[in-house]
């Protein structure tokens, strides 16, 4: 019955082990986390230090005792060493400064008495009498400095008496400046020019070489040689460019250039002024002004278009007609080409596709009746303006070129524009010039020739930058290009922009 009970027993206490263990982990890990205990003022150094002074002595670092005397002297030697590190004095350890520093209680500091303020003097106010100061109250009034000697309080009225050592100054002494002092002393005559004085010095020189930079024949001869070869890889031709080039040569020689300006932009600056001049027409052809004033006289306005062959008179014809249609004006054509077989049929093709009527007779007859029987028809049915088509014809075919110059002579036409191409150059000019001679020289004596008006300058879309047909063609006759061809409908015809022109024929300098 016992082993019974001691085996209930056991089994009884069985997680005794296990529920122990836990107990004291959690007692201790509350133990670890649990803040400390405040120290109490018993265990303070300040007791102890205060314990040491009742007893006479003082607690070492290592827990032994050191003498009263001994800790005094120490305390003595520190005093000291502070007090001369610190002017101020230091602090003993009861609060109180060390005699004798500068910082000591308010009752050791000696007050100053204090000064009694002192006013400045107010100014006296003076008294200026009504009448003029005598010589010794105006003495009484300079109070400039006695020791002011003679030569210091000289007056210098001329910059020339100012003394300068020209030892320091190199640049100041120069022979052809220096006058002589009799010289000096003359009075200038009227009559005699005086030479003018030239700074020679570094700045003088320097602004002189920037400023008086002359145009002479040497410095501008070689950048006009390369103007002219330029102008003429343009297609200008090459007695024209000399001309060109000599007009503004003429024009530039002993004229000085502008601060950092060069020769080449100088000629390029008169040349492009020059190309401008000769581009821009002297006569302004206003066509559809013309065209108002003959409606008022009851006439129509006629133009008559001529060249040699193959330049494209007729194509040029076609555009103009489109180009007054596309003004409200009433046009007709008259095909005055007789020679060429086919040239009343092409002519019969653009009046179909405008919309326009066309005169003609056939071949083999008389241009110029021909001419007036167009302009007698037009008159007739209140035509605005007849378009006359000639024939093309080389500038050195005298049977034609008198044949021409009758038509112009007979029927008197308003405008004579001479139809080339832009892509001949020099020939160009040929063909105008011996155009204006056969209208000249075969025209009656009686009457006044009429000359060509102005210039219709075909594919010109063709030649690029090489422009230069224009220029010499206006160079040499002086009429305008009134129309230029750059295309192949009706409507691909504009008027001359000569500031593109001229800036075209002076790319790449």
């Amino acid at each position: 019955r016992s082993y019974r009970w001691v085996k209930n027993l056991s089994s009884t206490y069985d997680d005794f082990t296990k529920v122990f263990k836990n107990i004291l982990d959690d007692v201790e890990s509350s133990a670890r986390n649990a803040p400390k205990p405040m120290r109490g003022f018993d265990k303070t150094k300040d007791v102890n230090k205060k314990v040491s002074k009742t007893t006479g002595a003082v607690p070492s670092a290592g827990g032994s005792n050191v003498p009263a005397a001994e800790a005094q002297k120490s305390v003595e030697q520190i005093t000291q060493k502070a007090t001369l590190k610190s002017p101020a004095g230091i602090r003993k350890i009861g609060g109180k400064r060390v005699p004798g520093s500068s910082r000591a209680s308010s009752s050791q500091k000696t007050v100053k008495p204090k000064e009694p303020t002192k006013f400045k003097p107010m100014k006296a106010k003076r008294d200026w009498p009504n009448r003029e100061l005598t010589a010794q109250e105006k003495a009484g009034l300079n109070f400039s400095p006695v020791e002011q000697t003679a030569e210091a309080t000289r007056t210098i009225t001329n910059v020339d008496d100012i003394p300068i050592n020209l030892d320091e100054y190199p640049e100041l002494d120069s022979s052809e400046d220096s006058v002589s002092e009799d010289s000096s002393d003359e009075k200038p005559n009227k009559s005699t020019p005086v030479a003018k004085k030239t700074s020679t010095g570094f700045f003088g020189r320097l602004i002189s070489t920037l400023t008086d930079k002359e145009i002479t024949d040497e410095n501008i001869s070689p950048v006009l040689d390369s103007f002219r070869q330029h102008l003429v890889t343009k297609n200008v031709a090459l007695d024209i460019a000399d001309q060109l080039c000599q007009s503004v040569k003429t024009n530039l020689l002993g004229k000085k250039l502008g601060t950092f300006s060069r020769v080449s932009s100088a000629v390029r600056e008169s040349l492009e002024s020059a190309l401008t001049r000769i581009l821009t027409p002297k006569r302004n052809i206003d066509i559809l002004r013309e065209v108002q004033l003959a409606q008022q006289k009851g006439r129509p306005y006629s133009i008559v278009f001529v060249g040699v062959n193959g330049v494209g008179k007729s194509t040029s014809l076609s555009k103009v007609c489109a180009w007054l249609l596309q003004n409200k004006l009433k046009v007709s054509i008259a095909a005055c080409d007789t020679f060429r077989s086919g040239a009343v049929e092409q002519l019969q093709t653009h009046a179909t596709n405008l919309d326009v009527y066309l005169f003609h007779q056939g071949y083999g007859k008389d241009a110029s009746f021909i001419c007036a029987q167009a302009l007698e028809k037009a008159k007739s049915d209140k035509v605005d303006v007849v378009l006359i088509d000639t024939a093309g014809r080389m500038q050195h075919n005298e049977p034609l070129m008198k044949s021409l110059s009758k038509l112009v002579v007979d029927n008197n036409p308003d405008l004579v524009f001479f139809v080339g191409e832009a892509l001949v150059g020099n020939d160009s000019v040929d063909q105008l010039q011996q155009f204006n001679r056969s209208l000249e020289e075969y025209c009656p004596v009686s009457k006044t020739p009429h000359l060509i008006d102005g210039i219709v300058l075909t594919k010109f879309d063709t030649v690029d930058d090489k422009v230069g047909a224009a220029i010499s063609m206006v160079y040499t006759t002086g009429s305008p290009i009134v129309f230029v061809g750059c295309g192949q409908t009706y409507a691909d015809i504009k008027s001359l922009n000569v500031k593109h022109i001229v800036s075209v024929l002076l790319s790449g300098k």
